[in-house]
């Protein structure tokens, strides 16, 4: 059953993230592993889950941007055309983080990864939760990114508080990039061509 087109599973799957739960779902790139960003145990259980160093920053995922504007101190004209160009999709930027950013969340780092992803599932459970979402991939750090159901299953299974089933259209992890200023770096490739990025850019 659902209401207003929102399955009672996404509530439910809110309702975990506001109580302070981890739950995995899928995203337009691959699986993601969520929870309160603003909760320091929800981080510290999430490093723990994917086995990964507390001090690797995690990133965020947003619904709009108004949402990537609050987290964020600066958005340089290079970062505004990045923004228009493939958000919402499968970039992650990586921008001077807002003065109000938990070092817990960022690894100590001035620096927040942020996304506003294509996918109804996120968006619903930023929607319904109020609020924005550690958006790391699900899956053990060092092994491969998981899109597919059952492969997330058999990983996490008993080590989140839900998991819900559905399609990865991607199937490839986003593309992150850094930019403070004018500078770029691109810190990992993914589902956007580096060309492709430096095209927009004008680099």
């Amino acid at each position: 059953m659902s209401r207003g087109g929102i399955s009672e599973e996404l509530r439910r799957a809110a309702e975990i993230i506001r109580r302070g739960g981890i739950v995995a779902f899928p995203t337009d790139t691959v699986y993601g592993l969520g929870g309160d960003p603003w909760r320091e145990e929800v981080v510290r259980r999430i490093y723990e889950i994917k086995s990964r160093k507390p001090s690797t920053p995690l990133p965020v995922l947003v619904k709009d941007v108004k949402q990537l504007m609050e987290l964020t101190r600066e958005i340089s004209p290079l970062a505004w055309k990045l923004i228009r160009a493939f958000l919402p999709g499968p970039l992650t930027l990586v921008l001077p983080r807002a003065p109000h950013i938990p070092d817990f969340l960022t690894g100590g780092r001035d620096l927040i990864g942020v996304r506003i992803p294509n996918h109804p599932v996120p968006l619903a459970l930023i929607e319904l939760s109020g609020r924005p979402l550690v958006g790391t991939s699900a899956n053990i750090s060092g092994g491969p990114s998981l899109s597919d159901f059952e492969d997330v299953r058999r990983e996490l299974e008993g080590r989140v508080d839900l998991i819900i089933p559905g399609e990865c259209p991607g199937k490839t992890p986003s593309t992150v990039v850094e930019v403070r200023g004018d500078e770029l770096i691109v810190l990992r490739r993914g589902m956007i061509e580096e060309e492709e990025i430096r095209r927009v850019a004008g680099r």
